[in-house]
């Protein structure tokens, strides 16, 4: 059966948010239509999604030939560059030399193709963290004069024109289980690591173990270890502190200033990590982690080190 659906938005509303279409099935049950990702591949059920951008462009939904039980939606460019960056973090760097110049090209290539896409800033804006001051302020010149107009785009704009390099944090002091306010790095340790952190994190969790055997392989003063929650709940970060059994400080931000410093220390995603010098100088950072990110936790310990 064909049907016609009318989207009525507001103009600035177009391509700022994400949607998905449901229908009721024959249980009453609310059941999201799926879509094949046919820009990563035609008939892969890897890349399947539920979502897509809407733009000015005429939105056609269709069932899959290859997929039975599956759609297929054509809806203008900002839900095919939303298709085609589905399999990569679009805009994280590494902090490896030759991953980032590879994923910098990438990066500048897919905005040279879709100079136009207000989806884009919003998702270099989710891992602006990571980027130099250059690399952010090279990749913004890339889109068109449309885009820049863009209240979004200004205010990563302004973020990359006043942003360090190389900031030197504070030396907070936070809570520990104990109610015991203490530092969140210290001056006698050649490289910190801070991880932030939630108990309702399985990514988090999922890294302990390696965490563990960073710590077993370093000194006190080659490398100190803290964790720092930004968990809603004492309850549940207390929980995961005693289940985890972590021997590094286990710190948590105050809910009064969490939101300012999670701003301060640019927090998003998480798990979250930064490695700083004695000092409080920022060395590296890493957002989220994959199976080759303890080799690189590794890598930069060791090259402080000497």
């Amino acid at each position: 059966m064909n049907s016609l659906f009318i989207f009525q938005l507001r103009k600035k509303d177009l391509a700022e948010s994400i949607y998905s279409l449901s229908y009721k099935n024959e249980e009453g049950k609310l059941k999201k239509l799926n879509f094949y990702n046919h820009v990563l591949s035609n008939d892969s059920q890897k890349y399947v999604v539920d979502a897509f951008l809407i733009d000015s462009s005429y939105i056609a939904v269709t069932r899959s030939k290859q997929l039975n039980g599956y759609y297929t939606i054509k809806a203008g460019m900002e839900t095919e560059v939303f298709f085609k960056t589905q399999m990569m973090n679009f805009g994280y760097l590494d902090a490896d030399l030759s991953k980032r110049t590879e994923q910098f090209q990438l990066y500048t290539h897919i905005i040279n193709n879709y100079q136009g896409s207000i989806f884009l800033p919003k998702k270099l804006n989710e891992n602006k963290s990571t980027l130099k001051k250059a690399e952010l302020a090279a990749l913004l010149n890339g889109f068109n004069s449309k885009v820049s107009k863009n209240n979004s785009f200004q205010v990563l704009k302004k973020y990359a024109e006043s942003k360090n390099d190389n900031p030197v944090f504070e030396n907070y002091k936070f809570e520990n289980q104990l109610g015991i306010a203490t530092e969140i790095y210290s001056s006698n340790a050649k490289v910190n690591m801070i991880v932030f952190w939630a108990s309702w994190c399985a990514p988090c969790r999922q890294e302990i173990p390696e965490l563990k055997k960073i710590a077993a392989k370093y000194k006190p003063n080659q490398l100190n270890i803290v964790s720092i929650s930004i968990d809603d709940s004492r309850k549940s970060w207390l929980s995961a502190v005693a289940a985890e059994q972590m021997n590094w400080p286990q710190l948590i931000i105050p809910e009064n200033k969490r939101q300012q410093l999670k701003e301060q220390f640019e927090v998003g995603a998480i798990p979250y990590t930064l490695f700083l010098d004695s000092k409080g100088k920022l060395i590296s950072r890493f957002i989220g982690n994959d199976q080759n990110t303890v080799l690189e936790y590794e890598q930069i310990i060791n090259e402080n080190l000497k």
